[in-house]
C-alpha cells in the first residue's frame, strides 16, 4: 500500500475530501476520499465518513450502481451506521431492486433504536418503501408506509399520491 500519492497522505486528501464537500465538488469528492481510502486512513471514524461521504457525492451524481456498491462496503465497515443503511435503501430501489431497497431501510429503522443521536430521515424511510413496496404490487404494505409518511407530514405529496393510487 503506497504512502502518499501525488506526494500527500491519507490524512490530507480525507481533509481535502471534505472540503470538496462542503463546496459540493462531488467528482473531487470522491476523487479525495478515494485516494484516503486507498492509502488507508488509520482512524475508523474518518474511514467511515470517507465512504460514506462517497456514497453521497455518488448520489448527488445520480450514480446509483457507484452509490450502491460504495454503502456495501460501508455497512460491511461498520453495520451499526444507521445512515449507511438507510444510503443503500436509496441507491437499491433507484436501481430497481425494490426488495433489498426494502431490506435496507427496515434495518435503517432497526439500527436506529440503537443509535439515538444519529436518526435517518424517517419521511424518505417510509415513502421509499412506500414505493418499493407498490413496484412489488404488495399494495397493503405500501399504503401502511404511506400514511406512515403523512403522520410525519401531512403534506407529503408523494405519499397522498401512492395512496391515491392505491386505494
Amino acid at each position: 500500500m503506497p504512502k502518499e500519492i501525488n506526494g500527500k497522505d491519507a490524512e490530507y486528501w480525507y481533509g481535502d475530501g471534505g472540503a470538496h464537500f462542503r463546496a459540493k465538488d462531488y467528482p473531487k469528492v470522491i476523487e479525495s476520499y478515494e485516494n484516503a481510502i486507498k492509502l488507508g486512513l488509520k482512524d475508523k471514524q474518518q474511514h467511515r465518513m470517507a465512504l460514506y461521504n462517497t456514497g453521497s457525492a455518488y448520489l448527488s451524481l445520480e450514480n446509483y450502481q457507484k452509490a450502491y456498491e460504495t454503502y456495501k462496503k460501508l455497512v460491511k465497515v461498520d453495520s451499526s451506521f444507521v445512515l449507511a443503511w438507510f444510503g443503500l435503501g436509496f441507491s437499491s430501489y433507484h436501481l430497481k431492486n425494490y426488495k433489498e431497497a426494502i431490506k435496507s431501510l427496515e434495518k435503517s429503522l432497526k439500527v436506529d433504536l440503537k443509535m439515538p443521536n444519529v436518526r435517518p430521515n424517517y419521511e424518505a424511510v417510509f415513502r421509499i418503501m412506500g414505493d418499493s413496496y407498490k413496484e412489488l404490487q404488495n399494495s397493503p404494505k405500501a399504503i401502511e408506509c404511506y400514511k406512515k409518511v403523512l403522520e410525519i407530514n401531512p403534506n407529503n405529496e408523494q405519499a397522498k399520491e401512492g395512496l391515491k393510487f392505491l386505494e
